[in-house]
């Protein structure tokens, strides 16, 4: 199912890439950060949150690790210009050393309030994802339609794809896999989506579509 999901994200940004030639090399950039990001995630939530069976085992680090974060993020750093036909235009100064800051103090708050202090890896990503969303659009108040809207419809294009793969394919899926299961944040809505899922995405989402766009100064333009 793992890999299933994967595969479902990757052909949408294929679709992305092949409606929106411009963007391939951005979104290529991006979503290999992502996959990153999904390889080095497991170190914590592949503890405290989910074990889910891979190619290459249960519970550990894999392709479909790299898979997920390559698409989910690539999808989230171009839906908001595939929707409104935008592109980028440079008007702000870069903000390199910014970003760096932010992803260190991601970081920092995983290793403090889950390694340190115990609280479930989930809520505390989803929560770095949403303060960092929130500052960047301080700073760049033009980013928060996009942040919103690109979180919103990535989020909303997620469901259905849960219910087909979890509702409908592999009902048991979550009982099995999803260490939170009969726990008081092992919440599920639409039959067998788990709410912290819908969290994660919309945060992460949230946070990855604005991300590019603060650090090289650029805003949205038609």
């Amino acid at each position: 199912m793992y890999l299933l999901l994967g595969i479902i994200l990757l052909a949408v940004w294929i679709a992305i890439a092949v409606r929106r030639p411009d963007l391939r090399k951005h979104m290529l950039k991006v979503s290999i950060g992502g996959g990153i990001a999904g390889l080095l995630s497991g170190f914590w939530y592949l503890t405290d949150y989910w074990r889910p069976p891979t190619i290459v085992g249960t519970g550990v680090p894999s392709p479909e690790d790299f898979l997920f974060g390559f698409a989910i993020t690539g999808i989230a750093a171009t839906v908001y210009d595939l929707l409104f036909r935008t592109h980028e235009v440079r008007v702000h100064a870069e903000q390199f050393r910014m970003t760096v800051g932010f992803i260190v103090l991601g970081f920092l708050s995983l290793l403090l309030f889950t390694n340190v202090l115990g609280l479930n890896s989930i809520l505390v990503s989803s929560c770095a994802f949403l303060l960092l969303s929130a500052a960047i659009v301080i700073l760049r108040p033009d980013l928060l339609r996009v942040s919103l809207l690109s979180a919103t419809v990535t989020t909303g294009l997620i469901i259905p794809i849960y219910i087909l793969l979890f509702d409908v394919l592999s009902p048991e899926y979550w009982n099995r896999y999803w260490l939170l299961a009969d726990t008081s944040i092992g919440v599920t809505i639409l039959g067998n989506v788990p709410l912290t899922e819908v969290l994660w995405y919309f945060s992460w989402v949230s946070l990855a579509a604005v991300i590019p766009a603060f650090t090289r100064g650029r805003v949205k333009s038609t």
